[in-house]
């Protein structure tokens, strides 16, 4: 006899995807977190933004994400680099208001900050430090983790049947 029905099979292999997921989300998360954390102990230099703006990308969903899209050039040791990295966090948003703040603080020509890391001058970012999508993917990661353990556990309240 087969110690899991077809339907509990199923049902395991969807707390199983969560799992997965919740693992795959909690380790991106924390390498954000980790690498914004390390960014407040990088060297700096002087930089200088060359283009600022914002760009709009469309969605399958019919809509658009928009991010800041800030390059600027900076030297360390003689060695010429350019980054387009605000945060160590990728960032894009459903309207256009908060990249284009972001793109006011640093327009074209403007001298800047430029974080780099000492183990890899071409990574370089101009705000420091971990941002807020690193702690809500960990979040939602652990989350997810928590579900898939505790679904494959049988812990999770059933459904009664009334």
């Amino acid at each position: 006899m087969n110690p899991w029905p077809k339907e509990k099979w199923k049902v395991k292999l969807i707390f199983a995807l969560f799992l997965v997921l919740g693992i795959l989300l909690t380790w991106i998360g924390y390498g954000f977190l980790e690498k914004g954390l390390q960014s407040k102990s990088w060297l700096t230099t002087e930089g200088q933004v060359i283009n600022s703006k914002v760009s709009q990308e469309f969605q399958s969903s019919g809509g658009y994400w928009y991010k800041p899209e800030i390059v600027y050039t900076y030297s360390v040791e003689g060695n010429n680099y350019s980054s387009n990295f605000v945060t160590v966090e990728p960032v894009c948003y459903n309207n256009p208001q908060k990249p284009t703040k972001i793109v006011n603080l640093y327009p074209s020509g403007t001298k800047v900050t430029v974080y780099y890391s000492p183990n890899d001058p071409s990574v370089a970012v101009l705000e420091p430090g971990a941002k807020s999508g690193g702690y809500v993917i960990t979040v939602v990661g652990i989350i997810f983790f928590l579900i898939g353990i505790l679904g494959i556990m049988g812990i999770l309240p059933k459904k009664r049947d009334n």
